[in-house]
This record gives structure tokens, C-alpha cells and sequence, in this order.
């Protein structure tokens, strides 16, 4: 069903308020299909951006940090903490601290 939707240009669903494109990754990230994982990562960041959906633009980038963190690749910690230490200001902005505090305990196994 979630790869329909994605297939049909639909953003967002109308019973989760995220990204179909950031679900995909969480999914594919479980599945360990980092190529996948990292595909849907990335459309949900240009989609967040173009939106624009603040709360998203912070989701993706800690989902995707989370999946960076678990794949360790060499240069993937250093992409993580970028993406986490930016996750952490949006979430500051728009003031929601306790999605802070999960960026900062992600921020500890960098």
C-alpha cells in the first residue's frame, strides 16, 4: 500500500501527519535496506523543504541519522551528527524538546 501512494505523487496521508517518503525509510531501514532506507531519506528532505513542513524537516533528518548510525559506513557518523545537530535546531525553533532530547540521546552514540 505505501509503495501505491508513493507511486500516485501522494505526500502525505491523510491519517499519519508524515511524509510517505520518510515512513518508506523507517521501513526500509528495519528491513537493513540501507540503498532504500537512504533513497526515501533523501526525497523526504527535498519534499519537507518544498512544503515547506518544519516538524518533518527534523523527523527526516533524525530517522535518517538513526538509520546512518545503525548502517556505520565510514563516512556515515560524520553525516549523522550533521543531520542530528540540525534536526536539534529545528526542533528548538518550533519548540518541541522532547523530540530534542531524542535527537541529543542520538547525538551520544555519534
Amino acid at each position: 500500500m505505501l509503495e501505491r501512494a508513493i507511486a500516485t505523487d501522494t505526500l502525505i496521508p491523510p491519517y499519519v501527519p508524515r511524509l510517505l517518503q520518510t515512513t518508506a525509510g523507517i521501513g526500509a531501514s528495519c528491513r537493513r535496506d540501507w540503498d532504500h532506507a537512504e533513497e526515501h531519506f533523501r526525497k523526504a528532505l527535498d519534499q519537507a523543504e518544498r512544503i515547506p513542513f518544519k516538524s518533518e524537516q527534523a523527523d527526516a533528518r533524525r530517522w535518517y541519522a538513526d538509520m546512518l548510525l545503525e548502517r556505520a559506513a565510514p563516512d556515515d557518523p560524520a553525516r549523522a551528527h550533521r543531520l542530528l545537530e540540525e534536526a536539534r535546531t529545528i526542533y528548538e525553533e518550533i519548540g518541541m524538546p522532547r523530540h530534542v532530547g531524542l535527537t541529543e540521546a542520538l547525538l551520544a552514540r555519534v
